[in-house]
């Protein structure tokens, strides 16, 4: 079908050609101080929230942005602990927390697919120093005119916000507000004015205001919309297109014909009206009304070709294969090829995810530069599509030992090696790793020891916390030091025991001793907490409710647990070795195990890592 002979009927009753849609234009008048985004009627100073509207009406677009967003937000920002003392660990913890939290990562990502752009203010701390972002909807804000002074020098750009640029003076809104351009490169921020930093993908014509990735697609997109409301509409009206109704009245006079064809024109066009007869008043005569219905002309068959254009079309803008989204092959089927999955999420993570990533990153670390944090952050990608495994790949993973016990029965002598970095390794033999790192327990004070298993390192993480906390000499640095952490007030309530009142009257005492201001704690509270509050290790050993050992137990667990009488390890020693094995030591310990009375595989073993509150002497 040729895009010149492409039509499709608008909710207005108006033909819609695919080929007439047109770059929306950019206006300036004035009276007014900012530059109108797009001129059409309907959508008057309002393209980006025809952009918002396309991305919530169609489901085909609605399932390709969020895919896209989804591949590059991933598991959402993490930091690289590599050389950071345990304060830089903190700050790191705490702002990684916080965006996640707040989804800012993911709402500006999700801007920046659909609008070309996104918004965030730049909140100013009291002493004018530090910055926070703080994600601004990006369609509701418009960008300053191109203007000069006396000398021929462009103004400083200005940006102007509102939630409703309906109303004819947008500019008395209650929530109008100014904001003043901010750039890296800005010094001595001013905390009562408002900053936004405004970014917007490069455009050859260097248009103000960005144009979205797919734009080629709009035409199609909208085509969606209203295919999408025409079967509705068309379901709704009890699929009574193509009838004939003649009614046998009388003869209307010429100006009841004229109300009748101009109600029937505002009625009866556009998707909307799908389904509905059509009416026809004839002279009076004793038949009364007659349906007559009329030939459909394969509008079953002019539907999924329409449908199956429009789906190629935008899955062509977005530059995404259908089976990255639904799974679904080019032919309309549905794949179940790991492989062939596999291999288009490589290509389009190469081309496509790791690039928006890399902006998204050069953003926050651009952010944490500004306010010398001294430590940066990436984007976790999500989990890669697993390849299919062979038995031989499987034996290798799993261990001769538990596929002879799980399949015939017998035991035999483990023995499983791993390539890592063009050296083979026992897996028996990777405990020599913890040789050459942990804390020697002569040098530390045990206070206290947990035996808890964990089943992840962030789940240790956040029991530390809260373990931490609570031999810190005052409950006030107890206190400080969840902040520090990101925990909320909430969860620090319930951790501590303690009211929402005495909750408050505790900060409020720190506030007054200069330990936390402005929902911060400031430098000096740091110093105090990395004084009093205590740290975590961890030691090898036999989980309280392991059967007892049938044989005996691998190297690697015996020589762990050896070295586990004189040194303890942290987090980060625990976490690094995993990171030079290939393999989460602290998760699978010793690796798969099978529990001779329960019958089940775990794919850890009899150990466990337990945690210990200790200071330094």
């Amino acid at each position: 079908m040729s895009n010149d002979n492409l039509y499709i009927l608008g909710n207005s009753g108006k033909l819609m050609k695919f080929d007439a849609q047109k770059i929306p234009v950019i206006k300036e008048e004035k009276r007014k101080e900012y530059a109108i985004y797009g001129t059409d009627k309907e959508w008057y100073n309002k393209q980006p929230q025809y952009y918002n509207w396309l991305y919530n009406s169609s489901s085909k677009h609605n399932a390709i942005v969020n895919s896209k967003n989804r591949f590059i937000c991933g598991q959402g920002l993490d930091y690289d602990p590599l050389g950071l003392d345990d304060s830089k660990k903190l700050d790191a913890q705490s702002f990684v927390h916080k965006v996640n939290t707040h989804h800012v990562n993911k709402k500006i990502s999700l801007d920046r697919i659909i609008q070309g752009g996104f918004c965030v203010e730049m909140v100013v701390s009291e002493d004018g120093e530090t910055i926070y972002p703080y994600h601004i909807e990006f369609a509701n804000v418009r960008v300053s005119k191109k203007e000069y002074d006396e000398d021929g020098k462009e103004k400083p750009t200005q940006y102007f916000y509102t939630c409703d640029w309906n109303t004819r003076k947008p500019e008395i809104n209650p929530d109008y507000t100014v904001f003043e351009e901010f750039t890296f490169d800005n010094d001595g921020l001013d905390k009562n004015k408002r900053y936004l930093f405004y970014y917007k993908d490069y455009n050859p014509d260097e248009r103000i205001y960005p144009l979205p990735e797919y734009v080629g697609g709009v035409p199609y997109i909208s085509a969606d919309v209203e295919v999408g409301n025409f079967v509705y509409n068309n379901v709704a009206h009890g699929f009574t297109a193509g009838l004939l109704v003649n009614f046998y009245n009388g003869d209307p006079t010429p100006e009841q014909k004229r109300s009748i064809e101009k109600r029937w024109d505002l009625r009866n066009h556009g998707s909307d009206n799908a389904g509905k007869p059509i009416l026809s008043f004839n002279e009076l005569d004793s038949q009364g009304v007659e349906v007559t219905p009329l030939n459909a002309n394969g509008q079953d068959d002019r539907y999924n070709t329409l449908n199956d254009q429009i789906r190629d079309e935008i899955f062509t803008s977005h530059e995404t294969d259908p089976i990255l989204i639904f799974g679904q092959t080019g032919e309309g089927g549905f794949s179940n090829d790991a492989g062939e999955k596999r291999v288009a999420y490589e290509y389009f993570k190469v081309s496509y995810v790791e690039p928006n990533q890399k902006t998204l990153e050069m953003f926050w670390n651009a952010v944490i530069r500004y306010n010398e944090g001294g430590f940066t952050v990436k984007i976790k990608p999500l989990a890669q599509i697993k390849p299919e495994l062979d038995p031989t790949m499987i034996l290798e993973l799993m261990g001769r030992e538990l596929m002879a016990k799980e399949y015939l029965g017998i035991e035999v002598e483990p023995q499983v090696t791993v390539e890592h970095k063009k050296e083979v390794f026992s897996v028996d033999e990777m405990w020599r790793r913890f040789e050459t790192c942990g804390i020697k327990d002569e040098d530390c004070e045990l206070l206290e020891e947990r035996i808890t298993p964990f089943g992840s390192i962030p789940e240790a993480i956040k029991e530390a916390t809260k373990f931490k906390a609570e031999f810190a000499t005052r409950k006030e640095i107890g206190l400080l030091s969840m902040l520090i952490d990101g925990l909320s007030p909430k969860e620090i309530q319930d951790s501590m025991k303690i009211t929402e009142p005495e909750y408050n009257e505790i900060v409020n005492k720190l506030t007054d001793e200069g330990l936390y201001k402005d929902g911060e704690v400031t430098s000096q509270g740091r110093t105090e907490v990395e004084q009093e509050v205590p740290f975590v290790v961890y030691k090898y050993a036999v989980r309280p409710d392991a059967p007892p050992l049938k044989t005996e137990s691998r190297p690697f667990c015996k020589n762990l647990m050896r070295l586990s009488r004189n040194i303890s390890w942290t987090i980060e020693d625990i976490n690094n070795i995993s990171a030079q094995e290939g393999r989460d030591v602290f998760a699978t310990r010793g690796g798969w195990y099978h529990n001779p009375n329960t019958g089940v595989n775990t794919p850890f073993c009899r150990h466990i890592w337990v945690q210990r509150l200790v200071r330094r002497k």
